[in-house]
């Protein structure tokens, strides 16, 4: 089993720098930005600054909007395609629901003149830091034949990422797309559809999990971690198209669940420097995981050892990453507030 383990290392590496942009708690009201009510929660104490930002920004076209599917390359299991701003050239963008913003590498940003007049930190997963990021408003983007109006968007360094992950990135599609379409994601088959929320029925025999959105455009659904004597837990877990683990488990949850750390062996990995400061984990397996009415067993899974950052909180028990995602063709309904999941030909699989 330990032998199995060590071989998960790099893994564990390259799952911690997609976490780097997982832009957790905004500390900047961007300029001009209009709150988006349909997608707010009630729950107390949770600030939502970003969430919504732009959300008036409408589509070019709703009648534009068509299921013709978009062909998407994987990568460790996380979406890439191509897309562009304010009419640039195609840029190699990853597709994540982690992201409350689309991000763009700022090298991009100013090759191409984009004007950014706001300013913020961003807390992330690690802890003892905060990084700064700028926003634009008004800008456009452009994918899968559609044009996407008046939107904010942000940017980062990310050239050290793409070096990194040996793929080029030149950012990373976040909740501008999911507020404005319905977006079906065929993972076995690598194609994206989109529809128009307003004129989108399923009549497929999926499974449909309902979405909270408690911090930022950021979805979350319930889920159970279940103990080999068939106990089930049930938490609130982040969907996180843009992590490659299956599933991330919080130190809140591992300290008031510890026979799910102890349960099977565990290996400490190398540290990594992440938004907020560095991250530490454990990695193992739980004995499975069950999504609605799909259970998935023994995932590779990382248990968190930071006391601080969004993995130490207790208003999540963890992440399902992109691993768990690909097992299904998912549809994300951020309008009707769902999420659907139709298990494909990888449902088997082992996570890896």
């Amino acid at each position: 089993m330990k032998r199995r383990m060590l071989s998960f290392s790099k893994i564990v590496w390259v799952f911690s720098l997609f976490l780097t942009l997982f832009p957790f708690a905004v500390k900047a009201r961007v300029i001009g930005a209009s709150e988006d009510k349909c997608l707010r929660d009630d729950s107390p104490g949770i600030s939502r600054v970003l969430g919504g930002a732009e959300t008036a920004g409408a589509l070019h076209s709703a009648s534009d909007v068509s299921s013709a599917p978009m062909h998407f390359e994987l990568a460790d299991s996380l979406i890439y395609m191509q897309a562009s701003i304010n009419g640039s050239m195609p840029l190699w963008m990853m597709l994540d629901t982690g992201a409350s913003v689309t991000v763009f590498d700022e090298s991009v940003t100013k090759t191409l003149g984009i004007r950014f007049l706001g300013e913020g930190n961003v807390d992330g997963p690690g802890q003892g830091s905060t990084q700064k990021w700028a926003f634009a408003n008004h800008t456009t983007l452009m994918f899968a034949g559609n044009d996407l109006g008046d939107q904010t968007v942000a940017t980062l360094p990310l050239e050290w990422f793409s070096r990194q992950v040996g793929r080029r990135t030149d950012g990373f599609l976040g909740s501008n797309v999911f507020r404005n379409y319905v977006v079906e994601i065929d993972y076995a088959n690598q194609v994206l559809r989109l529809y128009d929320p307003a004129a989108y029925s399923y009549s497929g025999s999926g499974q449909r999990l309902p979405l909270q959105f408690i911090w930022d455009d950021i979805p979350t659904v319930r889920a159970e971690v279940v103990a080999q004597d068939g106990t089930a837990i049930t938490g609130v877990f982040l969907v996180d198209s843009g992590a490659t683990t299956a599933i991330w488990l919080t130190k809140a949850f591992s300290n008031e669940h510890p026979e799910f750390l102890s349960a099977h062996e565990t290996i400490e990995v190398p540290n990594v420097v992440a938004v907020g400061g560095e991250l530490s984990a454990r990695l193992g397996r739980v004995p499975a995981i069950r999504l609605g009415a799909f259970l998935v067993p023994m995932p590779l899974t990382q248990f968190t050892q930071n006391t601080s950052g969004i993995f130490a909180t207790s208003d999540i028990a963890g992440t399902i990453g992109a691993q768990m995602l690909r097992r299904f063709t998912v549809i994300f309904d951020y309008a009707r507030r769902e999420m659907i999941i139709e298990p494909n030909e990888h449902f088997g699989d082992l996570s890896d």
